[in-house]
């Protein structure tokens, strides 16, 4: 399946992310189980460090399923790899980045609708 180029939101995105046995049937609250399970708080009452950290933990379950499936593939090829390590690496914008580069952007934006607090623009 082709990576979605588009930012929209709903099954054509997410489908993509859905190679394995699990569904995101109710993707719209992955961000606040995160937040909620993980950091044992309330949307409310949690940090600026938790909610970033519901985002991020989202994003990886939304990406397990699709890793996976890539390393399955490799490990069939038998495929080499090179690895390279960068020390001008600058966090910052990682991951606001990566939510609009793996077409996820709206799906994110959709999750953190349920926090007043959060919204995608304040990790830039």
């Amino acid at each position: 399946m082709e990576k979605p180029t588009s930012l929209k939101a709903g099954a054509q995105s997410l489908a993509f992310y859905e190679c394995g046995p699990l569904r995101f049937t109710n993707a719209e609250d992955i961000y606040d189980r995160r937040v909620v399970f993980d950091h044992a708080t309330s949307l409310e009452k949690a940090s600026d460090r938790e909610r970033f950290e519901g985002v991020a933990r989202a994003l990886r379950d939304l990406l397990t399923q699709r890793w996976f499936l890539t390393e399955q593939t490799y490990e069939q090829a038998n495929s080499k790899r090179v690895y390279y390590l960068s020390m001008e690496f600058l966090i910052g914008r990682t991951l606001i980045h990566n939510v609009i580069n793996l077409g996820v952007e709206q799906f994110v934006r959709d999750n953190l609708r349920s926090d007043p607090r959060q919204n995608l623009d304040s990790f830039q």
